[in-house]
């Protein structure tokens, strides 16, 4: 009891800080900072406020209000204190190669046997390599999310990322809405064996996403059906489950269109009041996907809540 009330007490600094400093990344912001900090022990400010695009001034301010919190160290770069680390926790430093060696000794045989893709439900399987690289983006981004939830995975992201978790030695919980039954079983049965704990429901997103995953979570991940219909239900499913705070993301799969059809893409992400942060051309390698020459781009989206 003493251990839940120290970190409700810290989360409430978290909070403080954020007001205090009128931090428009609100609470997040703080989170990410304290997450970067131990990532990168001793790094100077200026690449802080480079790395979570918060500018230096502001940092500054957050900086000094997390000294008095607590939870910084007055240093000549920036230092966790021990409850700085107890917050964030220091997740496990391991090369990014060696890393996909281990992913691919244990989960190989995992990704050569799930199911056979689906045409008719626009599946088509992307390399392991590529669900790796989305897994290890998801954890070294910041915010460093605590709650995933995957929109469709025939590309085992909920495997991939809960497996680079425990490596990582960091808390997430993964969560699947999948609406073909196959690969529910599959990943449930998966994940028994790797010994990992993941929440998979089968459901079609078309029809909006159980009333009991809305606003629970800060991070989704899809790689959708590529017709624009496909794209509004997977994007209506995906900020319908994220909680209504400044920092929660989506990562969205989907291919670089021609200029008339990328203002339709960019007007339904406007409606759902997701703006494009970054995008990463020709991420996503698949097996299938021939149309679109076996790939597709990766686009990180901030979900900005509505505060009227």
């Amino acid at each position: 009891m003493k251990n839940l009330t120290d970190n409700c007490l810290l989360m409430n600094s978290i909070h403080d800080i954020a007001i205090k400093t009128h931090l428009g990344e609100s609470a997040m912001g703080v989170k990410s900072l304290l997450q970067f900090v131990g990532d990168n022990p001793n790094c100077q400010l200026e690449k802080a406020s480079a790395e979570l695009n918060i500018p230096v001034p502001v940092l500054a301010a957050v900086r000094r209000e997390s000294e008095k919190a607590g939870l910084l160290l007055r240093s000549n770069g920036l230092v966790l204190s021990e409850e700085g680390k107890k917050l964030v926790g220091i997740p496990t430093q391991i090369g990014k190669d060696i890393l996909f060696d281990q992913f691919m000794g244990d989960l190989k045989d995992i990704f050569l046997n799930r199911p056979q893709n689906n045409p008719q439900l626009n599946q088509a399987h992307s390399t392991p390599q590529t669900s790796f690289e989305r897994a290890h983006l998801i954890l070294k981004s910041y915010p460093r999310p605590s709650t995933l939830l995957t929109l469709g995975d025939d590309d085992l992201v909920s495997l991939s990322t809960q497996y680079l978790a425990e490596k990582f030695n960091v808390g997430l919980k993964v969560a699947v809405l999948e609406v073909d039954n196959r690969l529910t079983e599959y990943i449930q049965q998966s994940a028994i064996y790797l010994k990992l704990e993941i929440n998979v429901i089968c459901h079609d997103i078309h029809n909006g996403i159980p009333p009991d995953f809305e606003n629970s979570f800060e991070c989704f991940c899809t790689d959708p059906p590529y017709n624009l219909e496909g794209l509004k239900s997977f994007l209506s499913a995906g900020t319908a489950s994220l909680k209504t705070e400044p920092g929660c993301r989506g990562y969205l799969s989907y291919p670089q269109l021609p200029p008339v059809q990328q203002l339709e893409f960019h007007r339904i992400l406007q409606e759902r009041r997701l703006v494009v942060r970054e995008i990463r051309k020709n991420f996503n390698l698949y097996h299938g996907a021939t149309i679109h020459a076996h790939t597709s781009s990766l686009f990180t989206l901030e979900y900005v809540p509505n505060t009227s």
